[in-house]
């Protein structure tokens, strides 16, 4: 199983993410060094405990948000 987490995505390389994108040159894609560093960004973001959780996965963000919508009564 496969995980992704804070950290993870802070270690994120351009070359990492055009291997498992399947960049080559029969499929290119444009931008990949510019969303590598949003997701390497993200990977920083991930590091507030407060949406990510003590794991830091972004699953978590869904999670606490659902929750505030349920009890908070406010959306």
């Amino acid at each position: 199983m496969l995980l992704m987490t804070g950290a993870a995505l802070k270690d994120l390389t351009v070359d990492a993410l055009a291997k498992g994108l399947q960049i080559s040159d029969t499929n290119p894609i444009d931008g990949l060094e510019g969303r590598s560093f949003l997701l390497m960004k993200l990977g920083d973001a991930m590091d507030n405990q407060t949406f990510f959780g003590v794991d830091a996965r972004p699953g978590n963000m869904l999670g606490i948000r659902l929750y505030t919508l349920l009890f908070s009564g406010h959306a």
